[in-house]
């Protein structure tokens, strides 16, 4: 129960420091918006710093163990890729106020929850990394730059949160599909997605 709880809190938070930005949400706003007293919260949650890095850990994390099992699959790498393109989207979809939330006020995640968020960070790099460079021994893709172009690829999704928009007409695994099909005319070898 505790588990589900702060993901409540976390949803809750997510989507007020979405719509109101972090300094102007206050733990009392947090509570409201669960239906829990401020000390009932403080049973769960310690901060506002805490809950940011919680919202951050709740969608990079689950988005790295889901990409893990895509980089795990028999598949070419083409299509592993196209179906992180799909993942990476759908994940924003899913995790949108979440990424609002988090690439809005990361800044003020501080000291070992800053080191903690960085490492999920590069647990997502290098699984993209690993794709790229399986892809290159494949034969379906250059040889390139593969640390600047998982950047380049990070970019693209991350700033995803800033545009997207559910009714926007295009669902999001076709969005994904679109990107990862530019990555391709830039770095594959002819392949493209279908």
């Amino acid at each position: 129960m505790t588990a589900d709880r702060r993901a409540q809190i976390a949803a809750a938070a997510a989507r007020l420091f979405a719509e109101n930005g972090y300094a102007e949400t206050s733990m009392r706003d947090i509570a409201a918006a669960v239906g829990m007293g401020l000390g009932a919260m403080y049973y769960h949650i310690d901060s506002k710093e805490e809950l940011l890095a919680r919202i951050h850990e709740e969608y990079v994390g689950s988005f790295a163990v889901e990409l893990e099992r895509v980089c795990a699959r028999d598949i070419p790498a083409v299509d592993a890729l196209v179906a992180a393109g799909e993942l990476m989207m759908r994940h924003l979809h899913e995790y949108r106020d979440h990424m609002v939330a988090f690439f809005t006020e990361q800044r003020r995640i501080r000291g070992d929850r800053f080191a903690e968020v960085a490492a999920r960070r590069r647990d997502v790099e290098r699984l993209l990394e690993g794709l790229l460079r399986r892809g290159i021994a494949e034969g379906s893709l250059r040889d390139h730059d593969v640390r600047l172009t998982v950047l380049a690829v990070l970019g693209m999704f991350n700033y995803g949160h800033q545009w997207y928009r559910p009714d926007g007409g295009r669902a999001p695994e076709e969005i994904g599909r679109v990107f990862i099909d530019l990555l391709l005319r830039g770095v594959g070898a002819g392949q493209r997605p279908e």
